[in-house]
């Protein structure tokens, strides 16, 4: 094995082992409530976190049936974490956002991704905060351009 493909290998486990630190600080402050939920949900909070979104937007998303989508959808409806509205520019569209419990989770995951940001990243001096982030930033940009 080359020198270079070693080091990857090592950047490699250590990605997975930050990971695994940082899932072990979200399971610890995150309510019970919130421990419930399925990783697919996560992410679809995640998403809406970001903006409303329809129906065929969400399946896209994440590469299921609008009918899956809508499944997804309805359990986090019944407990609120999420809301149907129709499009009143196009009816037969259906814009899923954020509900009460959906709002209180994306306040508790902002507050977690400060408490993150302070434990960890801003031990970093600033040099090293920018170096991060621009390793980061050209290694999502190899990894979007390679899936294209």
């Amino acid at each position: 094995m080359d020198q270079r493909t070693a080091i990857s290998y090592k950047i490699k486990e250590y990605s997975e082992l930050l990971g695994a630190v940082l899932m072990e600080d979200y399971k610890n402050h995150l309510d019970d409530a919130y421990s419930k939920l399925t990783t697919k949900q996560v992410m679809l909070l995640e998403l809406l976190r970001q903006s409303p979104r329809t129906i065929g937007e969400i399946a896209e998303s994440f590469q299921m049936t609008a009918s899956a989508a809508s499944q997804l959808i309805k359990k986090l409806e019944n407990s609120h974490y999420v809301k149907r509205e129709i499009n009143l520019d196009n009816r037969r569209e259906i814009i899923v956002s954020l509900g009460t419990e959906g709002e209180s989770y994306v306040k508790k995951a902002e507050e977690l991704d400060l408490y993150i940001i302070q434990k960890y990243y801003l031990k970093l001096g600033q040099k090293d905060l920018e170096n991060l982030l621009d390793l980061y930033e050209k290694l999502y940009q190899i990894m979007i351009d390679t899936q294209e």
